[in-house]
C-alpha cells in the first residue's frame, strides 16, 4: 500500500470514530449503519450503545436482538436478560432495561426479520412495541440449525417453519413510530 492510501484509509477510521463518538437521540439520525450512542430525552440517563440498522425500510432501527451464526448463548437467566449479553458487532440481546429506557417516552414499532437454513426469509411487523409477556415463539431457544426433534426449544417462530425447526438468523429491530 502506498502511504497516501495508508493516510486516507487512516482519516476515513477517525471520522468513523468521531461520528460513532456523538450522542445521538434516535438511530434515524446517524449517518450509517452501526454501533453508536444515543441519549434519551431524559437528560438525566447515560447514553445508550446500541446498533443501528440503516438498511431495513429506510433505516433508523435500533437492533435489540441479533442472532445468526449460534457463537452466543441465549440460555440465560433473567438477570442476564434484563441487563443485556453479547456483542454489537456480533450476536447480542440488548437488554430489558435498556430496551425499556428507549421506548417508555414514546411508541415504537418492531419488525423482526427471521431467515431459514434453505434461505428463505420472512418477517413480522407490529405497529405498537412494548415490554409484555412470552408467547409461543422462542426466538431466544438453542441454536439447533434447521429441523430437530425437540419441540419448541430452538430458535423457533411457529408461523414460518413451526415448533421442529430452529431457524439460522433472527433480528429484531424497534424505532420511534411515525405520527
Amino acid at each position: 500500500m502506498t502511504k497516501l492510501k495508508l493516510l486516507d484509509d487512516r482519516i476515513t477510521q477517525v471520522a468513523e470514530q468521531v461520528a460513532n463518538s456523538r450522542d445521538y437521540q434516535y438511530c434515524s439520525a446517524v449517518p450509517s449503519s452501526g454501533v453508536y450512542k444515543l441519549q434519551s430525552g431524559k437528560p438525566c440517563k447515560k447514553p445508550i450503545t446500541v446498533l443501528c440498522d440503516q438498511e431495513y425500510e429506510s433505516g433508523g432501527w435500533v437492533v435489540i436482538q441479533y442472532r445468526f451464526n449460534g457463537s452466543t448463548n441465549f440460555y440465560r437467566n433473567w438477570k442476564e436478560y434484563k441487563n443485556g449479553f453479547g456483542n454489537l458487532q456480533g450476536e447480542f440481546w440488548l437488554g430489558l432495561d435498556r430496551i425499556y429506557q428507549l421506548t417508555a417516552s414514546q411508541p415504537h414499532e418492531l419488525v423482526v426479520l427471521l431467515e431459514d437454513f434453505e434461505g428463505n426469509k420472512t418477517y413480522a411487523k407490529y405497529n405498537e412495541f412494548e415490554i409484555g409477556n412470552e408467547d409461543q415463539n422462542n426466538l431466544n431457544g438453542k441454536y439447533l440449525r434447521g429441523e430437530t426433534k425437540e419441540y419448541a426449544t430452538g430458535m423457533v417462530w411457529s408461523t414460518f417453519r413451526g415448533f421442529l425447526y430452529s431457524l439460522k438468523s433472527a433480528k429484531m429491530m424497534i424505532r420511534p413510530k411515525c405520527s
